[in-house]
């Protein structure tokens, strides 16, 4: 988990628990930030192996030490998900979703901010599970078509 600095101003902590390479779903995706950093997460060698290779476009990974990070932070704070990716987005198994998930109920004293492209995916997702207020969702809205 990182402290973000001015540049997001609406959150205190950027969380990404999967390492992963999005894909883009609509041309608001053209000048997509993520897919500049995930280039250059593949090409550093001193990240893990899995990180590098899912940066990369290969099978997303779950960083079972990053998935416990809102727990080692007691104080209540706003943390974005997964700006580095989607977390609905296809190839993210619905396991590594519903660890996310859970981990917004475990450590439910933070606000948990959880952005996607890809609506119709978060609401298979979330059909049959409990409502969180400490979970804010929203979408992309590009332009009424989209």
């Amino acid at each position: 988990m990182n402290k973000v600095g001015d540049t997001i101003r609406w959150a205190d902590y950027t969380w990404n628990p999967i390492a992963m390479r999005c894909t883009r779903v609509s041309p608001g995706c053209a000048h997509c930030w993520h897919l500049r950093m995930a280039d250059r997460h593949a090409a550093n060698a001193a990240l893990p192996i899995e990180r590098r290779s899912a940066a990369a476009g290969s099978t997303p990974w779950l960083d079972e030490e990053e998935l416990t990070a809102p727990l080692r932070k007691k104080k209540p704070a706003i943390i974005a998900v997964q700006l580095m990716g989607d977390l609905f987005h296809e190839a993210v198994p619905d396991s590594y979703q519903l660890q996310v998930w859970n981990r917004f109920i475990e450590a439910d004293w933070h606000t948990y901010l959880v952005l996607t492209k890809r609506p119709g995916n978060m609401l298979r997702f979330l059909r049959g599970k409990p409502g969180l207020p400490n979970v804010w969702l929203g979408v992309s809205a590009e332009n009424q078509a989209t």
